[in-house]
This record gives C-alpha cells, structure tokens and sequence, in this order.
C-alpha cells in the first residue's frame, strides 16, 4: 500500500451532502502517515480515558466525536476532535484524502442510532501526537501488518447479557476492534481489495 494508492482510491470524491441527521451524528479522523518514499502507511489511534456512563471507556478508538453546532460537515468535526484528543491540527499538519460510507457503532449511549463518518487525511511526518483529556495513550498501527493478517486475533465481548466473540487485531499491548476495526477493514478494501477477501 503506497500513498499513490490511497489518492487513486479517493480520486474524482467530493465532500458529501451535510444530511439532515449530521448533528446527531458523529465523525473520526483516519490520520494516516507515510515512510520516505510514500510507503508503509501506519494510522494513528488512541486508547480512550476510562469514565463511567461512556460505552467506549477505554477502548482503542480513532480520534472523533460527536459533531457540534457550527461544524458544517463531517471534516470540520474530524478536525476539531483530533485537535483536541491528540493535539494535531490537520489544517495545518494534514490534507484531505477523502470519505468512507458513515457506519453505526454496535453500542450507543441514545435510542437514536448514531452515524458516524470516518474521513481520511495524511499527516505531515513531523506531527507528534500527545494524549489530551480523553485519551490515555496514542500509537500508529502499521496497515500492511495488519491486511496481512499478522495481528488477526478474537476479542469477547458482552452486549447485554451475551458474552460475543469479534474479530480484532493484536498490536503494541492494545486491541483495535469494533467500529475501528471496521473502519479500518473497509479503508483496506477500498485500497487493496484482493488483500481483504
């Protein structure tokens, strides 16, 4: 996976239509960097503070939120989250790739499905990443490892009373599943599709 494969992928994409729904709904960024050379692509991810009443207390996640008032688009949400939860600023360290479909997480807090759309970027080399207030620690997963199936494992985990076993991946003490492993296995489609089938 190269970066000339990630451009060709989002290539001729324009910013989707705000739908009605955007302010219940939510965005992540897919922050993802590059070797010399535009190879070898890792994305960054951060592992959630752990609070009472959050569903994804502690979980591995990408760095979003909830959109607010005054966001506009799906973009402008990515943005402002990351900034605040690892402290880049994709303005201004980043440039705009492109959008997946919106998905809709296994839990959530409201009976109001919530959508959320990931939005890809490529971060400047030189971006350093720290923990803010809701994220206890950041590290990049390298994508090649894990579409290779070298960090493929299982994760149980219990939705009401049924205990359930997902598929995740296994990497640096951390396990990525759930909506970010689903994320990240349909931007892994989109760029290499005979890798993921």
């Amino acid at each position: 996976m190269r970066r000339d494969d990630f451009r060709a992928a989002f290539q001729g994409q324009g910013a989707p239509p705000v739908p009605r729904f955007f302010m219940r709904g939510a965005a992540v960024a897919v922050p993802l960097r590059f070797a010399p050379g535009g190879v070898d692509p890792e994305v960054l991810l951060m592992r959630r503070i752990e609070q009472r009443g959050d569903p994804w207390s502690g979980h591995v996640s990408l760095p979003g939120g909830r959109a607010e008032e005054g966001d506009g688009s799906a973009a402008n949400t990515a943005i402002r989250e990351t900034e605040e939860e690892v402290g880049i600023d994709l303005r201004r360290q980043g440039e705009l790739v492109g959008h997946l479909p919106p998905l809709k997480p296994l839990v959530s807090v409201s009976s109001r499905p919530l959508h959320v759309t990931p939005v890809v970027f490529f971060v400047d080399g030189a971006a350093r990443p720290e923990p803010r207030e809701e994220a206890q620690r950041v590290f990049w997963l390298p994508l090649a490892r894990a579409a290779s199936g070298a960090l493929d494992s299982s994760f149980r985990y219990r939705l009401g009373p049924v205990s359930k076993a997902f598929p995740c991946w296994r990497h640096d003490g951390e396990v990525i599943w759930g909506l970010t492993y689903r994320i990240l296995g349909t931007l892994m489609g989109r760029i290499a599709p005979s890798e993921r089938e």
